[in-house]
């Protein structure tokens, strides 16, 4: 069997070359804050997007493999109303994200996070929340950013 060869002019390729799909998947949110009191994951994205995800969901949602797994069995995760997130760490391409229930497994990558559903807040909605919360813990740079 005999295969036939073709050259591609190198302008062709440079033409063809992949192009990233969507920039915003490898974004990170510009701010993040967690919100202990109300239960509340707080994400400011670089395209204006913000939104508020409770930690009960975002525990539920968790993408580590024992978590798909049991979702793929059609098992559900069903966490209690009082799951809080004690720790989130950068990983680069998601946030680790550690809750009071002991789970920890669960890399959540920033484009799975920025696809959840949650509630969408406005500038002004989320301007008033900060300023009455009590309890809001701001995530640090150095662990998250």
């Amino acid at each position: 069997m005999t295969l036939a060869h073709q050259t591609i002019p190198q302008e062709s390729i440079e033409q063809t070359a992949v192009q990233p799909i969507n920039q915003q998947l490898s974004a990170k949110p510009s701010q993040i804050k967690v919100d202990v009191a109300q239960q509340m994951l707080h994400l400011h994205w670089p395209d204006g997007k913000t939104q508020a995800l409770s930690h009960q969901s975002l525990r539920e949602q968790c993408p580590c493999g024992f978590c798909r797994a049991r979702r793929l069995r059609q098992q559900v995760i069903k966490a209690v109303d009082s799951v809080v997130i004690t720790a989130m760490f950068d990983q680069g391409y998601g946030a680790q994200i550690c809750f009071s229930d002991g789970h920890e497994q669960g890399i959540f990558p920033w484009a799975y996070v920025y696809a959840l559903t949650g509630t969408t807040e406005t500038e002004t909605e989320t301007e008033t929340e900060t300023e009455t919360e009590t309890e809001t813990e701001t995530i640090m740079q150095d662990q998250i950013g």
